[in-house]
């Protein structure tokens, strides 16, 4: 069995940006109630911040797009011809203080290993996030044994029922992706919307 200390510093490195380019296909799926909603989202990922996540329609056509080149975020509703525009996310301050975060996360979560399962042709060790104080987990992550990224989470409720759920269809490593591919530049028509400010200090 793997010690305690192990499996925190999985949890850990879960937490970081990615270290290697990737691409792949998701489903993500969220439970409220009796109601469950599926999307198929295509994402895109070169370090140390630029990313592009597309949301699918039964086509396989985007419906919304989210993209950044680690200086600009955009976010684009192909259906309502809007498009936002702001400042990315990793250059926002305000937040909590990533070793405040960690610690924070030792003190509240015993993160255990549970175990190994293939995602996506991926051999990924399971990580179940639980509460100090005890009960079912919060969470469970699928790691790629690799590369670390995360190839699914299951996210729980206080009571232990699945809420949400991500899963990796594809996965590549190191595609090459091209800078241009994380710029948006609105098509004609388009209404461009300027974001909110970085948010101040909590």
């Amino acid at each position: 069995a793997a010690e305690p200390e192990d499996a925190m510093a999985l949890l850990e490195e879960s937490l970081d940006p990615p270290a290697v380019a990737y691409e792949g296909r998701l489903e993500a799926v969220e439970r409220r109630g009796a109601k469950e909603e599926r999307r198929l989202v295509a994402v895109r990922y070169a370090p140390p911040h630029s990313f592009r996540r597309e949301t699918l329609d039964r086509f396989g056509v985007p419906e919304l797009t989210v993209l950044s080149d680690g200086q600009t975020e955009w976010t684009y509703d192909r259906r309502g011809g809007t498009a936002w525009r702001g400042a990315a996310h990793e250059r926002e301050r305000g937040w909590a203080d990533p070793d405040a975060e960690r610690a924070l996360l030792a003190d509240n979560y015993a993160p255990v290993l549970e175990g190994e399962e293939d995602v996506a042709g991926r051999p990924c060790r399971v990580l179940a996030v639980r509460p100090r104080r005890g009960g079912p987990p919060v969470q469970r992550l699928w790691l790629d044994e690799e590369r670390s990224l995360v190839l699914q989470r299951v996210v729980y409720d206080v009571s232990g029922e699945e809420i949400s759920r991500m899963r990796f269809q594809t996965v590549t490593y190191d595609p090459a992706p091209k800078p241009s591919e994380f710029r948006f530049r609105p098509p004609a028509g388009v209404r461009v919307v300027k974001a909110r400010p970085a948010p101040d200090a909590l």
